[in-house]
């Protein structure tokens, strides 16, 4: 497959997401704030990660063209906090009881798991 991938830099802002993204490790960036570089392109596994994540729209590939990426509306998600009031306040659906369980709980088992055996040498 011919993949082409292109940075626009007169848009680019070089915050440096599409080099975090990509699996490949095809986008380069020496440290915060230089252009980004392309290398192996050939290597590419057209994942589109790098498009998706550019908050420019920079970052040009084959694959993607720019009506093919849909945007994320931002506002629409949850926090960070929200995610986790939702976490805490998850609960589990198991009708739980105070009466004992009737059944006898062991701490060691007898028997070693399935699959697992002891060595010959170990065996008497």
């Amino acid at each position: 497959m011919n993949v082409q991938i292109n940075i626009d830099t007169a848009s680019c802002i070089r915050c440096g997401k599409c080099v975090k993204v990509c699996p490949a490790w095809i986008m380069t960036q020496a440290k915060p704030g230089d252009p980004i570089g392309l290398r192996n392109i050939d290597s590419c596994i057209v994942c589109g990660h790098c498009a998706a994540v550019c908050p420019t729209g920079s970052v040009r590939h084959s694959s993607f063209p720019p009506d093919k990426i849909h945007p994320i509306d931002r506002n629409g998600l949850p926090s960070p906090e929200q995610v986790l009031l939702l976490c805490k306040a998850r609960r589990s659906n198991r009708a739980l009881s105070d009466r004992p369980s009737r059944r006898k709980r062991s701490t060691e088992s007898s028997k070693p798991p399935t699959g697992l055996r002891r060595p010959a040498t170990a065996r008497k």
